[in-house]
Parts: C-alpha cells; structure tokens; sequence
C-alpha cells in the first residue's frame, strides 16, 4: 500500500501557479496571475490581488506592484513598505532600489529613503556596493551611506551587461575571492573591474571569451587566472589572447581561433581548445596556458577536459586524449558523454556503456540512452524505461520509469533528502535512493518539497501542496 492516498493534499489544489514554502508561508497566484500569500495550513495571509514579476522572498521582503505601484509585503502578510513607487527591486543588504518619477533611489525595511533618488539606474547591492548609472552613459559604485566611490565613462547598466554585472555582484558567498574581477561591456569593447570596483582593465577587448554567468568556479570572466580575449582591433577578427588578472597579455594568437561552445572559451583542466584552418575545413587541437600546442590540430571536433581526459573527434568517431596529447582511446565510437566518476559513456552498435580511464568496457553496451555518472550512480534506460545503476553495472532501481517531461534527461531530480520525483505512464510521484515508492503516481506535474511540503498538481492546471512521508529505508 502507497503511503500518500489521492487525498493527501494538505492544501487543496486551487491556485494557478504557486511558489515553494519559505519560513512558513508560500506565494500562491489565481487564474489572473494575480498573487497572494498563504501559510501552511492553506489559510489566505493575503488574498491574490499583487501583481509580482519576481515571485521570491529576499529578506523577508518581495516586491509587488498594483494599479501601476510598486511595493513591498513581509512574511507576515503585512504591506510593509506602501505600494508609491514606479519601479522597484528586490532587497539586499538591509536596501531596495526604488524608482521615484525618472530617478533610482534607495530604501530600508521601514521605508525611509536612504540614499535620494539621484540615479537613471540602479542595482542591488552586494559586498557594501551597488552599481548605479550616474548618467546617460557614465556609471559609478555607491557605498551604503550613498557615497559615490567609484566613476566610469562608460554604461554598466543596461538590458545586456545590468545582469551580468549583477550576477557577479550578487554572490551566496561571504566575500569574493581577494583576486575577483568581473567584466563591463562599453560599446562591445570589455575590461574588468576588481571586486571593490577599481578598474584593473580597461574596455579595450573585442570580446571577454569567457562569459562569467557560465562559469562554475571562478565566476568572473577569468578561467583559471586566465581570460581568453579577442584583439579584433589590432590583427582583425578571430585573433586571441591569454591575459592575467593585471590585464598582461600572456600570448597573443594570431594564427589560432579560439574555441568557443555557447559564447565560451575558457581554460579546463589547464587546456583550452582551439582550431585552425578554413570555416569548412577546421581542424582543433588543445593549448596550454603559454600557447604551446600540446594537441595538434588535427580533430574534427574537441570538447572540454574532464577528469584529465578530452573527447575528441576523428573521420565521424570519437575517442579521448589525455592533457599529454596521448590517445587514450582511439576514435573509433559513434557517440560518447564525458568521464565522470572515473567512467564515461560509449556508443556501440547503437547502444550505450561504459569504459574506464584506460578503455577498458567495465559496464556492457546494451541501454539505449544513459546520463553520466554522479556519486557513484547513473540513470540508464532500455525501452523508453529509466533506472539507476552503480560503477558495477548493478541494477539499484528498476528500470520502469518514465521520462522528465521536460527534458530528454532521466525523470529524476534529487535533493539531499534523497526524495526523486519519477515518473509512471506520465504521472508523477516520489521514490527513495532505492527505488522505493512513497507515493502514488497521479500527479500531472510536481515539485520537490521545501519546508515539508511539495507542490503539486493533479490535472496541470491547478496548483495544491501534499505532504512526502520519511522513508523508512
């Protein structure tokens, strides 16, 4: 018997689009996308009547707007800062930027103006500084007290670079690393500032190479201590260089463009790819942080290093080179996923499996998609059914679930309550790390639960919140 019978909603599903509980209380919104609050006995805190554009507490606070005014509402259900504003965002730091008439300002939690509205735009702030527009196209960095620090002849803020720079900024970390820099856009040409807003490069290249947003680790424009940046300026399109964080130019590669995958090129594993030759004639190689080849360019396609290892591809085959340049696996496979926990997925005759780091095939190629490896476990499907194996091969779920329906990947997000939402004939439920089911699956869409409760939907329309019972596994 399933431990959540089909009237385990704990607040019945009404709502068109809800938000996920957060100290207590949830953003629910009606079929006019109007929102409201509620707390988890499904009591209304506030009846849906807000419009919101970012549906998240930040600081006990979240900005709504009605009849064209912007304000805020607390935890509580209060409407703590009164809706007089024309434009607002979120808080950070004890403050909110607020747009009074054509000017951007600052508030506390009380709403007494902290720094008057002086500025075409504003952002959050983060480290003790904001980014501010000072003027049409200058910018500059204030402190907390208002005190403009820092001056630029040029726009940080506008629809492109206003999130980049923010993202960079807006850190869930206690301080940046002492060698931070993130990047500005003036006019396509970009530098980099350091983390308290000194200009350390100046707006001179013709493209960063590396985007921060994208990046895992550092996260601000440099991969590894270097950036790969484009000197269109000075020898035209398509010619690079390796710069330090002092804006040095490292090696300059004119005879080289630099790979690039969804605006990227950075260095992995201490490696970075380039290719060479003609637009329909390129071949890629691999390049160390001097510029020496260590891969020639003699590949049809090259990917990341990942675990001292590269895919590379060869005549339509792949295979994997070490960081040395040595093949370590000939090309010879139709397709393959990168190495993650030390095995990486290979196709043979139409099927996946899996190979060690010296070639060797460890797990049979029978599944007919796989995703990678993580903590030991992957998800393998035969027939359109997922499940999960370990490094061994060995079955640790069956292979009887569904697909994600939004994605081709396996229908699994886990959490570290080891919760997994999976699907059956195209309804949802939870399973354990084992395969064990703690629910029925009838739900059209759900969500992991935060604080003890998961929201879901029985038809897809409509939005209610069930509670997941502890498995006893």
């Amino acid at each position: 018997m399933h431990a959540a019978p089909k009237d385990s909603f704990v607040i019945k599903p009404k709502y068109a689009h809800v938000e996920p509980f957060n100290n207590g209380v949830a953003l629910v919104a009606n079929d006019d996308m109007k929102w409201g609050l509620i707390d988890k006995s499904g009591r209304e805190l506030i009846k849906p009547q807000y419009e919101i554009t970012i549906p998240t507490f930040e600081e006990g606070m979240v900005l709504v707007s009605k009849d064209g005014k912007w304000g805020y509402i607390n935890q509580s259900g209060k409407e703590a800062i009164k809706l007089i504003y024309d434009q607002g965002r979120s808080f950070s730091e004890g403050k909110a930027a607020v747009k009074v008439g054509h000017k951007w300002g600052y508030i506390d939690k009380a709403g007494t103006m902290k720094i008057k509205p002086a500025y075409y735009d504003a952002g959050k702030f983060a480290h003790g500084r904001a980014i501010v527009n000072i003027a049409e196209y200058k910018s500059g960095i204030v402190n907390h007290e208002g005190n403009l620090i820092h001056k630029y002849d040029y726009t940080i803020i506008d629809d492109a670079s206003f999130d980049i720079a923010s993202r960079q900024m807006d850190k869930d970390v206690e301080e940046p690393n002492e060698n931070f820099l993130w990047s500005v856009d003036h006019n396509n040409r970009w530098g980099f500032l350091d983390k308290v807003g000194n200009e350390i490069i100046p707006p001179t290249y013709s493209s960063p190479g590396t985007m921060p947003s994208d990046l895992e680790s550092e996260n601000d424009g440099f991969s590894e201590g270097i950036a790969v940046v484009e000197l269109r300026e000075r020898y035209g399109p398509f010619t690079w260089a390796f710069i330090d964080r002092k804006g040095n130019i490292l090696t300059e590669l004119s005879a080289y463009q630099i790979r690039r995958d969804n605006w990227i090129s950075r260095f992995v594993e201490g490696r970075v790819a380039f290719c060479t030759g003609q637009p329909n004639d390129m071949k890629c190689g691999y390049l160390d942080k001097k510029g020496k080849e260590i891969v020639a360019p003699k590949y049809d396609d090259v990917v990341d290093f990942s675990e001292g290892l590269a895919a590379v591809k060869l005549n339509e085959k792949w295979g994997f080179v070490n960081r040395k340049g040595e093949e370590i696996v000939k090309p010879k496979y139709k397709e393959v996923i990168d190495f993650a926990n030390g095995l990486a997925a290979v196709m043979v005759n139409d099927k996946y499996g899996f190979i060690n780091k010296k070639g060797a095939a460890v797990i049979k190629a029978k599944y007919d998609a796989v995703d990678e490896f993580k903590d030991g476990r992957a998800w393998v499907s035969i027939d359109n059914k997922w499940g999960v194996i370990d490094q061994s091969g060995k079955v640790i779920i069956d292979l009887k679930y569904g697909l994600h329906f939004s994605s081709m990947y396996p229908t699994s997000r886990v959490t570290k309550s080891d919760l997994i939402i999976a699907s059956k004939n195209e309804k949802y439920g939870f399973i354990d790390q084992s395969g064990k089911e703690l629910t029925e699956f009838i739900y059209k869409k759900l969500e992991m639960p935060i604080e003890g409760l998961a929201a879901a939907s029985l038809d897809g329309e409509k939005w209610g919140f069930i509670t997941i019972p502890v498995s006893t596994q």
